[in-house]
């Protein structure tokens, strides 16, 4: 008769949870969302644009079983290949639309997770390591099927550094600091510490998008 079960099953329940976190975090890495166009693909040229022409697609795949959470941009907001002004309305402009271009990919980037069974997996790992000992397990690299204010920091961070690489725009750093100073890993301003993250500084980055107050963090990312 077994009398203490866990114990006599830890290191094979430890064993699970590593064989299943490494496939895991395999998938994981292979999934990817697309990255906005760079600011001259959206200008009109004899009534279109580069990435008119391309699909003006947005979303998130996973390249193992090549599911894929990816529509096309909507038509009635920037950029309007169909609309000179619009289209061409100007730095600040862009700089909104990469801003909600990303978010809009990375939840895709979430469903596709979900789709493909990272969110059902990563809960059987947690249960394997408590069942092998860990009093509180944890998913390698960090894993949570919603929001958190890190991560949108983690995707704004690097908006940032990209918006500021773009080739057409080199000179713009003036406008980017006035959206993005004080986020961490953006190189503007001061909040160069991940350690410390300003709610206030994350909102105001995505209020960008709307000139209306929103009423949540959660409502800002419905976008």
């Amino acid at each position: 008769m077994v009398t203490d079960w866990r114990q006599k099953y830890k290191a094979d329940f430890n064993n699970r949870a590593n064989f299943l976190e490494d496939k895991f975090s395999r998938i994981r890495e292979r999934t990817f969302f697309l990255d906005p166009p760079r600011s001259w693909q959206v200008l009109i040229v004899d009534g279109t644009s580069d990435w008119n022409d391309r699909g003006r697609l947005f979303g998130a795949f996973e390249e193992y079983s090549t599911f894929h959470q990816v529509d096309a941009w909507p038509e009635n907001e920037y950029p309007l290949y169909n609309t000179d002004t619009e289209a061409q309305a100007g730095w600040p402009v862009y700089i909104r639309f990469v801003i909600r271009y990303v978010i809009r990919s990375y939840v895709r980037l979430k469903q596709v997770h979900k789709q493909v069974g990272l969110a059902g997996l990563a809960r059987l790992i947690v249960q394997f390591k408590v069942l092998g000992g860990i009093s509180q397990p944890t998913i390698t690299g960090g894993w949570t099927e919603d929001w958190s204010v890190r991560q949108l920091v983690g995707l704004l961070g690097p908006i940032a550094q990209w918006l500021a690489s773009d080739p057409a725009r080199i000179n713009k750093q003036e406008e980017l600091a006035k959206i993005f100073a004080g986020i961490p890993g953006s190189g503007f301003g001061t909040g160069t510490d991940p350690q410390f993250i300003s709610l206030r500084r994350v909102l105001k980055v995505l209020q960008t998008l709307s000139p209306a107050p929103y009423s949540s963090l959660r409502a800002a990312l419905t976008q």
